[in-house]
């Protein structure tokens, strides 16, 4: 099972760690024990982590402590469930990326929505602006042959661990060249496909945006919601979290264009969107949360 990601200067550095061998104990026990067969695992292996990612550990603490306002024994008992979720996704992406889709079922509330938007969008492609919380790629699967259209934004630090879970989807590697990164983006937009960035994680040297989420100070990139914004594109909000019993949700919802007469300029205005329906995605979802690092300013001090 991966474990989670690591953290510098403050800051997301696009790496993840863990072990080979737990990875493909956990890749064999699905593929032909089952998918229960390997949660039945993880929930051993949870109580491993807690005191083995002791960095992760205190993040999820004090999201539950100070974000949550949890009291102390619920903080504790959350602390596990927590772990629990991660690696139940984790799973779950395994599972669906070796064709056990048909063990999963996909709440159809918005699919008319769905399906209306890849319509509208075919002649001239869209941003997407997920985050990481649920398991944005599971449901990727269930998107069918529009799905194969999604360019999912990687920096070079993390695309080559990160390939192999990427699905029905494709991986665009950026580097810090802004406008080669631009001219990347544009390609793929004029091809009539789709870039899905993640709104809440930055790495080091990148511009950032400093906004009050869950109550507390926290920095976004800026990069997504400027690119968007100047490349004048339909831009949607979207989610896909896990229900019990094996049942994925998916939210999915139009950004509102940037109101001329409005004093923030359009990337703020779009931040401010974003964040608005992340808040209520993560106060319904509390444990698919997954940024297990120092992401609060609170944190750092």
């Amino acid at each position: 099972m991966k474990n989670v990601g690591s953290k510098k200067g403050g800051n997301w550095d696009g790496r993840f760690r863990g072990g080979y061998l737990g990875n493909l104990i956990f890749d064999y026990l699905i593929r032909y024990g089952g998918v229960n067969a390997a949660y039945v695992l993880l929930s051993f292996v949870v109580v491993y982590f807690i005191p083995a990612a002791p960095r992760a550990t205190s993040s999820i603490w004090y999201y539950n402590r100070r974000i949550m306002h949890y009291g102390f024994f619920k903080s504790m008992m959350m602390l596990y469930f927590h772990y629990f979720s991660f690696g139940q996704v984790l799973i779950d992406k395994v599972a669906i990326a070796q064709g056990r889709n048909k063990e999963y079922r996909f709440d159809t509330k918005d699919r008319t929505e769905f399906i209306k938007s890849f319509q509208n969008f075919k002649d001239n492609g869209c941003v997407f602006i997920s985050a990481h919380i649920g398991s944005w790629e599971s449901g990727v699967h269930f998107f069918g042959q529009e799905g194969k259209k999604i360019n999912v934004v990687m920096f070079n630090a993390a695309s080559s661990q990160e390939q192999h879970i990427s699905g029905d989807h494709k991986i665009l590697s950026l580097s810090e060249d802004p406008i080669e990164n631009i001219l990347k983006i544009k390609s793929v937009l004029d091809a009539h496909e789709y870039v899905c960035f993640q709104g809440d994680r930055f790495i080091e040297g990148q511009r950032t945006l400093k906004v009050s989420f869950m109550g507390e100070e926290a920095e976004f990139p800026l990069g997504p919601f400027l690119f968007s914004t100047r490349l004048k594109v339909p831009v949607v909000f979207y989610f896909s979290m896990r229900l019990p019993k094996k049942g994925y949700r998916f939210y999915l919802r139009m950004a509102e264009s940037a109101s001329e007469s409005s004093h923030e300029p359009p990337q703020k205005q779009l931040l401010d969107q974003y964040i608005g329906i992340l808040e209520k995605i993560v106060r319904q979802y509390p444990q698919q949360w997954f940024n297990f690092y120092p992401f609060w300013a609170g944190q750092r001090s």
